[in-house]
């Protein structure tokens, strides 16, 4: 990254704007310039930015594979805010999960996450337990039946899609990177039709219900 643009970056940071700010964190994590990463680690830990902006520094780690990155994400992955913990979880499966080196810490982490009901704050989520699922997928250090339990979620939307409409986006998200994803072929178009029979757009069932819900019971 050339100094002019970091320095452009790093005084987005400061702006009052949060879309500002997030876009700037994205900016960062694509360089991988490591001059930036003491400024994306601060944001990440500063519990008066705005969690959606605390995401975004999250997700931008994942580009940033030493142990300082890696060990704020593990730290941040158990923050009071479902924003951090889910791009903490996010960026740790994407950066660390199946490396042939992958730090136990890590693995530990993300399955300290799998009973984490929470939705983050956002429309096309789905809760931060799921995403841990999705990202110990591949696992080398983890001794959980990942494959039976991420088969189980699949299967419990699928056969009723409206009973579980805050993993719908999730199974549409990740069905397709099983390596037997045509196995749920036939369950997926059913359960696609069902949503269709009671109303919903396959496509878009389950952001904005299941998020308030979510509210509502904390």
């Amino acid at each position: 990254m050339k100094t002019e643009e970091l320095n452009s970056a790093l005084a987005d940071l400061r702006s009052t704007d949060a879309d500002r700010r997030g876009n700037a964190l994205g900016r960062l994590g694509f360089s991988r310039d490591k001059r930036a990463l003491p400024h994306v680690i601060r944001v990440l830990r500063d519990r008066n930015e705005a969690p959606s902006v605390r995401g975004d520094a999250a997700e931008s780690l994942k580009d940033w594979r030493g142990r300082k990155a890696m060990r704020t994400l593990v730290e941040c992955s158990a923050e009071p805010s479902a924003d951090v913990r889910f791009w903490c979880v996010f960026a740790l499966g994407q950066g660390w999960v199946g490396r042939r080196n992958e730090p136990l810490v890590v693995t530990r982490a993300l399955e300290a996450r799998l009973e984490d009901r929470e939705l983050p704050w956002g429309c096309t989520w789905w809760p931060v337990g799921l995403e841990a699922l999705a990202m110990l997928q591949g696992s080398r250090r983890s001794r959980l039946p990942l494959a039976s339990m991420f088969n189980h979620k699949m299967q419990q939307t699928l056969r009723d899609p409206l009973g579980n409409r805050d993993q719908w986006q999730w199974v549409r998200c990740y069905v397709d990177a099983r390596h037997d994803h045509h196995a749920y072929d036939a369950l997926f178009q059913h359960a696609s039709q069902v949503i269709r029979g009671a109303g919903h757009n396959p496509d878009e069932f389950g952001w904005y219900d299941s998020m308030i819900d979510a509210r509502k019971d904390r």
